[in-house]
Protein backbone atom coordinates (compact mmCIF):
# COMPACT_ATOMS: atom_id res chain seq x y z
CA UNK A 1 0.00 0.00 0.00
CA UNK A 2 1.02 3.85 -0.47
CA UNK A 3 2.21 3.43 3.46
CA UNK A 4 4.77 0.95 2.78
CA UNK A 5 5.64 2.33 -0.65
CA UNK A 6 6.76 4.97 1.52
CA UNK A 7 8.77 2.74 3.75
CA UNK A 8 10.35 1.13 1.25
CA UNK A 9 11.57 4.32 -0.53
CA UNK A 10 12.71 5.64 2.88
CA UNK A 11 14.89 2.83 3.08
CA UNK A 12 16.21 2.55 -0.81
CA UNK A 13 17.14 6.72 -0.34
CA UNK A 14 19.00 5.85 3.26
CA UNK A 15 20.96 2.91 1.52
CA UNK A 16 21.88 4.93 -1.85
CA UNK A 17 22.63 8.12 0.58
CA UNK A 18 20.61 10.17 -1.45
CA UNK A 19 16.65 10.79 -3.14
CA UNK A 20 16.10 8.35 -5.72
CA UNK A 21 16.62 10.46 -9.04
CA UNK A 22 13.02 8.80 -10.71
CA UNK A 23 10.68 6.03 -9.86
CA UNK A 24 8.78 5.09 -12.70
CA UNK A 25 5.62 3.21 -12.24
CA UNK A 26 4.91 0.94 -14.51
CA UNK A 27 1.89 0.47 -12.44
CA UNK A 28 -2.33 1.58 -12.83
CA UNK A 29 -3.25 4.64 -10.85
CA UNK A 30 -0.27 5.99 -9.50
CA UNK A 31 -0.13 9.54 -10.86
CA UNK A 32 -2.02 10.87 -7.27
CA UNK A 33 -0.94 13.28 -5.40
CA UNK A 34 -0.68 10.72 -2.08
CA UNK A 35 1.02 8.70 -3.44
CA UNK A 36 3.28 10.96 -4.71
CA UNK A 37 3.51 13.31 -1.47
CA UNK A 38 4.37 9.70 0.68
CA UNK A 39 7.59 9.28 -1.86
CA UNK A 40 8.32 13.24 -2.24
CA UNK A 41 11.00 13.00 0.34
CA UNK A 42 13.06 10.15 -1.34
CA UNK A 43 12.09 10.47 -4.90
CA UNK A 44 13.29 13.23 -7.14
CA UNK A 45 11.28 12.71 -10.34
CA UNK A 46 8.04 10.76 -10.55
CA UNK A 47 6.73 9.06 -13.84
CA UNK A 48 3.08 7.52 -13.50
CA UNK A 49 -0.35 7.38 -15.13
CA UNK A 50 -3.66 8.89 -13.36
CA UNK A 51 -5.77 6.32 -15.71
CA UNK A 52 -5.57 2.49 -15.68
CA UNK A 53 -2.65 1.52 -17.77
CA UNK A 54 -2.94 -0.78 -20.88
CA UNK A 55 -1.95 -4.81 -20.05
CA UNK A 56 1.76 -3.77 -22.29
CA UNK A 57 2.71 -1.09 -20.14
CA UNK A 58 6.01 0.63 -20.64
CA UNK A 59 7.63 0.76 -23.99
CA UNK A 60 10.98 0.04 -22.67
CA UNK A 61 12.88 -0.29 -25.92
CA UNK A 62 11.77 3.03 -26.63
CA UNK A 63 13.01 4.20 -22.71
CA UNK A 64 15.91 2.24 -22.95
CA UNK A 65 17.16 3.49 -26.11
CA UNK A 66 17.31 7.54 -25.39
CA UNK A 67 19.05 6.30 -22.11
CA UNK A 68 21.49 4.28 -23.57
CA UNK A 69 22.00 7.15 -26.56
CA UNK A 70 22.22 9.81 -23.81
CA UNK A 71 22.89 8.87 -20.55
CA UNK A 72 24.10 12.25 -19.00
CA UNK A 73 20.40 13.13 -20.22
CA UNK A 74 18.98 15.43 -17.36
CA UNK A 75 16.64 13.48 -15.50
CA UNK A 76 13.59 15.64 -15.90
CA UNK A 77 14.02 15.67 -19.46
CA UNK A 78 14.40 11.05 -19.42
CA UNK A 79 11.05 11.62 -17.11
CA UNK A 80 9.47 13.75 -19.94
CA UNK A 81 10.55 11.49 -22.35
CA UNK A 82 9.11 8.29 -21.14
CA UNK A 83 5.60 10.11 -20.88
CA UNK A 84 5.99 11.01 -24.36
CA UNK A 85 7.02 7.94 -25.39
CA UNK A 86 4.46 5.67 -23.26
CA UNK A 87 1.79 7.42 -25.20
CA UNK A 88 3.23 7.61 -28.22
CA UNK A 89 3.95 3.61 -28.13
CA UNK A 90 -0.38 3.39 -27.82
CA UNK A 91 -1.03 6.17 -30.71
CA UNK A 92 1.08 4.52 -32.87
CA UNK A 93 -0.77 0.93 -32.45
CA UNK A 94 -3.94 3.14 -32.41
CA UNK A 95 -5.12 1.55 -29.12
CA UNK A 96 -8.81 2.38 -28.40
CA UNK A 97 -8.61 3.13 -24.57
CA UNK A 98 -7.70 6.07 -22.71
CA UNK A 99 -4.01 6.49 -21.85
CA UNK A 100 -2.43 9.06 -19.39
CA UNK A 101 1.23 9.51 -18.45
CA UNK A 102 2.87 12.44 -16.34
CA UNK A 103 6.41 13.44 -15.33
CA UNK A 104 6.25 15.10 -12.05
CA UNK A 105 9.15 17.41 -10.46
CA UNK A 106 8.24 16.31 -6.38
CA UNK A 107 10.62 19.09 -5.26
CA UNK A 108 8.10 21.46 -6.60
CA UNK A 109 4.83 19.18 -5.16
CA UNK A 110 3.88 21.81 -2.39
CA UNK A 111 3.77 23.95 -5.01
CA UNK A 112 0.34 22.67 -5.54
CA UNK A 113 -0.14 20.88 -1.93
CA UNK A 114 -0.07 25.17 -0.75
CA UNK A 115 -3.35 26.01 -2.84
CA UNK A 116 -4.95 22.91 -2.41
CA UNK A 117 -5.41 23.91 1.14
CA UNK A 118 -6.41 26.51 0.04
CA UNK A 119 -9.14 25.36 -2.24
CA UNK A 120 -10.52 23.19 0.70
CA UNK A 121 -10.43 26.00 3.44
CA UNK A 122 -12.39 28.36 1.43
CA UNK A 123 -15.05 25.05 0.38
CA UNK A 124 -15.00 24.04 4.57
CA UNK A 125 -15.97 27.90 5.27
CA UNK A 126 -19.10 27.60 3.29
CA UNK A 127 -19.98 23.94 4.33
CA UNK A 128 -22.64 22.61 3.26
CA UNK A 129 -23.83 24.32 0.61
CA UNK A 130 -19.88 23.60 -0.92
CA UNK A 131 -21.31 20.09 -0.99
CA UNK A 132 -23.46 20.27 -3.83
CA UNK A 133 -20.59 22.28 -5.66
CA UNK A 134 -18.14 19.73 -5.32
CA UNK A 135 -20.93 16.86 -6.45
CA UNK A 136 -21.73 19.20 -9.48
CA UNK A 137 -18.23 19.63 -10.62
CA UNK A 138 -17.67 16.00 -9.97
CA UNK A 139 -19.79 14.64 -12.34
CA UNK A 140 -17.94 16.30 -15.34
CA UNK A 141 -14.15 15.54 -14.33
CA UNK A 142 -12.15 12.69 -15.37
CA UNK A 143 -12.34 9.68 -12.68
CA UNK A 144 -10.33 6.81 -12.06
CA UNK A 145 -10.55 3.29 -9.78
CA UNK A 146 -14.84 3.24 -9.71
CA UNK A 147 -14.92 7.31 -8.85
CA UNK A 148 -12.81 7.30 -5.78
CA UNK A 149 -9.63 9.57 -7.77
CA UNK A 150 -10.67 12.80 -9.49
CA UNK A 151 -8.19 14.42 -11.83
CA UNK A 152 -7.25 17.55 -9.59
CA UNK A 153 -7.22 19.98 -12.35
CA UNK A 154 -10.10 19.54 -14.04
CA UNK A 155 -11.63 19.27 -10.44
CA UNK A 156 -10.10 23.05 -10.00
CA UNK A 157 -11.71 24.44 -13.50
CA UNK A 158 -15.02 23.54 -12.83
CA UNK A 159 -15.05 24.83 -9.33
CA UNK A 160 -13.89 27.84 -10.88
CA UNK A 161 -16.86 27.83 -13.20
CA UNK A 162 -19.80 27.22 -11.24
CA UNK A 163 -19.42 28.63 -8.06
CA UNK A 164 -20.97 31.53 -7.03
CA UNK A 165 -18.39 31.85 -3.74
CA UNK A 166 -15.41 34.44 -4.34
CA UNK A 167 -13.25 33.01 -2.17
CA UNK A 168 -13.72 29.19 -3.66
CA UNK A 169 -13.30 30.73 -7.18
CA UNK A 170 -9.85 32.18 -6.59
CA UNK A 171 -8.53 29.33 -4.33
CA UNK A 172 -10.12 26.77 -7.62
CA UNK A 173 -7.81 29.39 -9.85
CA UNK A 174 -4.97 29.18 -7.77
CA UNK A 175 -4.89 25.43 -8.21
CA UNK A 176 -5.00 25.64 -11.52
CA UNK A 177 -2.20 27.69 -12.12
CA UNK A 178 -0.41 25.78 -9.62
CA UNK A 179 -0.84 22.67 -11.86
CA UNK A 180 -0.21 23.80 -15.25
CA UNK A 181 2.51 21.61 -17.16
CA UNK A 182 5.74 23.20 -17.80
CA UNK A 183 9.65 22.89 -17.62
CA UNK A 184 10.17 24.70 -14.46
CA UNK A 185 6.93 23.55 -12.87
CA UNK A 186 5.50 20.19 -10.71
CA UNK A 187 3.77 18.62 -13.90
CA UNK A 188 6.39 19.08 -16.26
CA UNK A 189 4.51 17.22 -19.11
CA UNK A 190 0.99 15.58 -18.88
CA UNK A 191 0.38 13.00 -22.32
CA UNK A 192 -2.85 11.32 -23.22
CA UNK A 193 -4.72 10.04 -25.86
CA UNK A 194 -8.81 9.59 -25.86
CA UNK A 195 -11.26 12.50 -25.25
CA UNK A 196 -12.05 11.53 -22.12
CA UNK A 197 -8.92 11.88 -20.12
CA UNK A 198 -7.82 14.85 -23.02
CA UNK A 199 -8.46 18.00 -20.25
CA UNK A 200 -6.56 15.48 -17.52
CA UNK A 201 -4.18 17.42 -15.29
CA UNK A 202 -1.48 14.91 -14.62
CA UNK A 203 -2.27 14.19 -10.86
CA UNK A 204 -5.46 12.55 -8.97
CA UNK A 205 -6.85 12.89 -5.60
CA UNK A 206 -8.46 10.57 -3.40
CA UNK A 207 -12.35 11.94 -3.15
CA UNK A 208 -14.82 9.40 -2.85
CA UNK A 209 -18.79 10.65 -3.20
CA UNK A 210 -20.80 7.59 -2.99
CA UNK A 211 -18.90 5.70 -0.57
CA UNK A 212 -17.13 6.07 2.91
CA UNK A 213 -13.63 7.16 2.74
CA UNK A 214 -10.88 4.04 3.58
CA UNK A 215 -10.08 4.16 7.09
CA UNK A 216 -6.64 4.15 6.78
CA UNK A 217 -6.17 7.39 4.88
CA UNK A 218 -5.85 9.47 7.97
CA UNK A 219 -2.15 7.57 8.24
CA UNK A 220 -1.09 8.78 5.01
CA UNK A 221 1.69 11.90 4.96
CA UNK A 222 -0.79 14.05 2.60
CA UNK A 223 -3.47 13.40 5.25
CA UNK A 224 -1.53 13.90 8.56
CA UNK A 225 0.38 17.08 7.14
Amino acid sequence: DTIELGAVLERAAATLGRPIDLLGMDACLMSNIEVAYQARPFVRFLVASEELEPADGWPYDAVLRRLTAQPDLPTSELAAHIAEAYVRSYVDRQHAGPVTQAALDLSRLDHVVAPLDHLAEALLAVMPEAAGQIWNAQRKVARFHNSTLWDIRQLAEELARITGVGAVRLAAEEVLGATRAGADRCVLTMQSHGASVARCGGLSIYMPPLVAPSPFYGELAFAKE
